[in-house]
């Protein structure tokens, strides 16, 4: 799916004229489809999900811009290749008199290890979905 098919279809599943988003889970679960599915076949195309002011934490690391995020997430990676298994998405509206969000909390495995993430999808000056603030930590197995 384009991005602009994805930003179509978050569109359609999120309505907030009412300032009720009605459907904001099957949008965030799209979207959780199509970033993992991205990111596990073609990572360098990650950054239609970002933007100049996004922000990536990772376990500790802070990255801030999309050319910063992109380059821990391409080669500052550090698992190889991986394969997504999410097993759970929650999601929430966030909506004030200004603004128009929804927080998005992942959890999931990669190989020996589970993960989760933490999305802020907002809206750009394009209309489309972008993450605005991201927070990925690793849960390493012990024992």
């Amino acid at each position: 799916m384009s991005i602009s098919k994805f930003s179509t279809v978050l569109c359609v599943a999120f309505f907030f004229g009412s300032g009720i988003a009605t459907d904001f889970r099957a949008g965030a679960s799209l979207f959780v489809q199509h970033y993992y599915k991205t990111f596990d076949e073609n990572r360098a195309n990650l950054a239609m999900f970002y933007e100049e002011n996004s922000q990536l934490q990772f376990d500790d690391d802070k990255f801030i811009g999309r050319e910063e995020i992109m380059k821990k997430l391409t080669i500052g990676w550090p698992y190889g290749t991986v394969q997504h298994v999410v097993t759970n998405v929650d999601a929430l509206p966030m909506i004030t008199e200004t603004s128009r969000a929804i927080l998005v909390v992942v959890l999931g495995k990669l190989q020996t290890f589970d993960f989760t993430d933490t999305f802020i999808l907002v809206k750009n000056g394009s209309k489309k979905w972008v993450i605005s603030k991201e927070i990925f930590r690793v849960a390493l197995q012990h024992g």
